[in-house]
C-alpha cells in the first residue's frame, strides 16, 4: 500500500488534536465536569461576584478558553511554519516486512517494532514511535479507500488495537 502527499499548516494543526483526543470514557468525565463547571459559572454570574475565589474561578475560565482557542493552535501553526521537514512532500510505502518513507530530504526504512502504537481518525491515522513523537498519514493520500483500509489493517495486525 502507498500513501502520498504532502501535510498543510491545516493537516497538521488537525493531527494535534487528533493526538491530544481523549478516550471515550475520559471524554464522557470530561464534558461532564465540562457541564458541572459551566453550571457553577453561571451561577456565580447570576449572583455576582463576592469574594477572591469567584474572581479566581472567572479568571481560570477565561484563561483556559484562551489557551485552548488561541494560544495552543497558534503554538502549532508556528511549529508547523518552523519545521521544514513537515512541509515536503512524502511517500510513505507499507508493506508486511517494514516501512519505507521517502521526501526530498531523506529515504528510509523502518521495521513495524519501531512504531509502539496508533490512533486513527477521520482524516489522519496517527502512527507513534513515541509518546510524543508521531508520524501523520493522510486519508487522502491513498490511492483508493480500499488501499486506506487494507492500511488500517495492517496497522492492527502490526501494532494492534488503535488507542
Amino acid at each position: 500500500m502507498k500513501c502520498a502527499g504532502q501535510i498543510s499548516e491545516k493537516d497538521y494543526v488537525a493531527a494535534q488534536w487528533l493526538h491530544l483526543r481523549l478516550r471515550p470514557v475520559f471524554r464522557v468525565l470530561g464534558f461532564l465536569l465540562l457541564v458541572l463547571w459551566v453550571v457553577a459559572l453561571c451561577g456565580k454570574f447570576s449572583q455576582g461576584f463576592e469574594n477572591t475565589v469567584d474572581y479566581v474561578f472567572a479568571f481560570i475560565t477565561f484563561y483556559m478558553l484562551l489557551l485552548f482557542g488561541f494560544s495552543i493552535p497558534r503554538k502549532w501553526k508556528r511549529i508547523y511554519r518552523n519545521y521544514k521537514l513537515i512541509q515536503a512532500p512524502f511517500e510513505w510505502v507499507f508493506t508486511k516486512e517494514r516501512i519505507f518513507s521517502k521526501t526530498a530530504h531523506s529515504e528510509a526504512y523502518v521495521d513495524w517494532d519501531a512504531f509502539i502504537k496508533w490512533r486513527v481518525g477521520k482524516k489522519y491515522v496517527l502512527l507513534y514511535q513515541a509518546s510524543n513523537l508521531m508520524n501523520i498519514i493522510p486519508k487522502e493520500g491513498f490511492v483508493s479507500d480500499e488501499d486506506f483500509a487494507a492500511a488500517l489493517e495492517l496497522f492492527k495486525e502490526k501494532l494492534g488495537k488503535p488507542v
